[in-house]
């Protein structure tokens, strides 16, 4: 267990790569620093780390222990838009998986706005090099991510804006949401494309066919999608059923449940590689979620604010490649 400063301020979106080192992403707002810092999360790690260079191994050890921001030798870099007033969505890509197991070659994917405009950025995850930076035509800055198998970047925004920006070519394809206010951003195992919104239904995009199919009776915030093709949402704080954990059969579009935990307010939304799926309420409160029995697995409730519905366990980053294993 540990706990850190992010660095930036205003800190929102975080994603976890394959060997479950973790980035957050702060917002800045033309207040303070817009950008992305990394954490290792082995012991072994961040130990040879020594990112504050006194040649000791220092590190948090939970919430009552949190060190400045730099003191901590979990941090790994952090990068700095020193004009950004948005800087939000993150998504690691996979990698090249070694022989012993772990994932080389990763890279992460961002964007920020500026006076510039809205740049997508790809950030090297073992040095945080800028190895890629260039302007997209969206009209508004960039909400949330998630990649798909081959490493593109699925991108969008709150003004119905969707893009894919191609891994290999930095091409980019553009694509209208049909309604609403798009707020999470999943990628299935095939491929398709799941947006939520508080004001719209759920939309499941094909890149193949480049339509959209909507789902009824499922508006919501966070969304993951499992290796079962359930897609999980974390609802609105409105409408008939408010502030539940809805369930999607993805092939279908049919809600398959709609789970009360007596949540104050549904936001932040993942899965872990157990298959349990995790919600937060932006007050304290982590709840699990067991799939299968449809019940309450378990709560955390020592956390301050939880807001984060990107992908919190790297699962979302697994799911999307059906080249990896998943049970």
């Amino acid at each position: 267990m540990a706990r850190y400063e992010a660095g930036g301020f205003d800190p929102s979106r975080t994603s976890v790569n394959l060997n479950g080192d973790a980035v957050v992403a702060s917002r800045g707002r033309g207040e303070g620093k817009a950008g992305i810092a990394k954490f290792l999360t082995r012991r072994s790690e961040c130990a040879a780390n020594d990112y504050n260079d006194d040649g000791e191994f220092t590190t948090s050890s939970g919430k009552f222990d949190v060190l400045a921001f730099g003191s901590d030798d979990c941090l790994h870099w952090f990068v700095e838009f020193d004009t950004a007033f948005s800087n939000r969505p993150v998504a690691w890509t996979s990698g090249t998986q070694s022989a012993g197991g772990h994932w080389n070659n990763t890279k992460l994917w961002t964007s920020y706005t500026s006076d510039a405009g809205h740049m997508v950025v790809l950030i090297d995850g073992d040095t945080g090099e800028i190895e890629e930076e260039f302007p997209v035509d969206m009209s508004a800055y960039a909400y949330g991510a998630a990649v798909d198998e081959d490493n593109d970047l699925w991108l969008m925004n709150r003004n119905l804006d969707l893009l894919e920006i191609e891994f290999e070519t930095m091409e980019v394809h553009k694509y209208r949401v049909p309604y609403g206010l798009p707020y999470g951003i999943a990628v299935a195992r095939d491929q398709s494309v799941w947006l939520t919104g508080e004001t719209h239904q759920t939309y499941r995009f094909d890149p193949e066919t480049e339509t959209f199919d909507e789902v009824s009776d499922a508006r919501g915030f966070g969304v993951m999608v499992d290796v079962e093709n359930r897609v999980w949402i974390a609802g609105t704080y409105s409408g008939a059923d408010p502030n539940r954990l809805f369930g999607v059969d993805g092939d279908t579009l049919e809600v398959i449940g709609a789970y009360d935990f007596d949540s104050a307010e549904t936001r932040g939304i993942s899965i872990d590689f157990e298959g349990y799926v995790w919600m937060v309420d932006r007050e304290k409160t982590a709840f699990k979620f067991d799939p299968e029995s449809e019940q309450l697995a378990g709560t955390y409730t020592g956390l301050d604010a939880p807001y984060t519905y990107s992908d919190m366990t790297g699962y979302g980053l697994g799911v999307a490649n059906p080249d990896i294993p998943i049970e």
